[in-house]
């Protein structure tokens, strides 16, 4: 009897420590996998608000030079600063 009373104790006190230790290393899991799904996060938002904000400056160059285009005379070699030093000589025609 005293042998049966003795494998249950043990039994429980090793299904206890067994729920903690899952409950422990879960938390922990937990957190950095919401530490890393935040970074991703950060990281995905600042490359979508990169991409926008050039979106944003292509068109407003495109914009740019359409008024350009009213203001120059024909004949007029015109040169556009473009990204990393590169610059594209335009020649305006007459309209």
């Amino acid at each position: 009897m005293t042998r049966v009373i003795a494998i249950a104790v043990v039994s429980v006190v090793m299904v206890i420590v067994i729920i903690a230790a899952f409950t422990i290393n879960f938390n922990k899991i937990y957190g950095l996998l919401l530490e890393k799904d935040m970074e991703q996060v950060r990281f995905t938002s600042s490359f979508v608000t990169k991409l926008i904000s050039t979106e944003i400056e292509n068109l407003q160059a495109a914009l740019d030079l359409k008024k350009l285009d009213y203001l120059i005379l024909p004949g007029t070699v015109l040169i556009i600063p473009e990204r990393g030093n590169v610059y594209m000589m335009l020649k305006c025609s007459s309209q």
